[in-house]
């Protein structure tokens, strides 16, 4: 009896995690069969959001204003390859999650809305997409996780490609 009271309630926690979610769960990006990105449109980077905010953060016109170029390359062997270019901007994953410093910090990926996964590089190897009409863009953000603006609009670059 003991035994098939602890299996009941190890079933159930597992069906409200699966429905519900839990602290912590990374975004799931996966191939599937048919070699198609998936993922979930919710953050759910493990980044802890309880302790702040994520309002923008608007880059003065003191500061050197970061810009960012986007390419979106066909990989020979299989997905896509984005290259990111910045300027007046450095990506500093030893920074993640710490103080804001003008000019660094890292980028959000981005396929039709949803956010692939963080940047912290000029290079990010996409798996195959469905075919179709797919938007890809990047943004930058600061060490403690704000878009970075200029004039109110994020700083960001996006190109639609074509999947046969």
């Amino acid at each position: 009896m003991r035994g098939d009271h602890a299996l009941m309630l190890a079933m159930a926690a597992f069906v409200i995690w699966t429905l519900l979610g839990f602290p912590g769960r990374g975004l799931v990006v996966s191939e599937s069969p048919m070699g198609e990105v998936t993922g979930s449109p919710k953050d759910h980077s493990g980044h802890d959001h309880s302790g702040h905010s994520h309002e923008p953060l608007e880059v003065s016109k003191s500061d050197q204003i970061p810009t960012v170029t986007l390419t979106v390359l066909k990989d020979p062997m299989s997905g896509w390859n984005a290259k990111v270019v910045v300027e007046h901007f450095r990506f500093a994953p030893e920074n993640a999650s710490q103080d804001h410093v003008a000019g660094e910090g890292h980028g959000h990926l981005y396929v039709d809305g949803v956010k692939i996964n963080r940047l912290y590089g000029d290079w990010y190897h996409l798996g195959k997409l469905s075919a179709g009409s797919h938007t890809v863009m990047v943004s930058l953000s600061s060490n403690d996780h704000r878009d970075l603006t200029h004039n109110g609009q994020v700083i960001a670059d996006s190109v639609s490609i074509q999947v046969d």
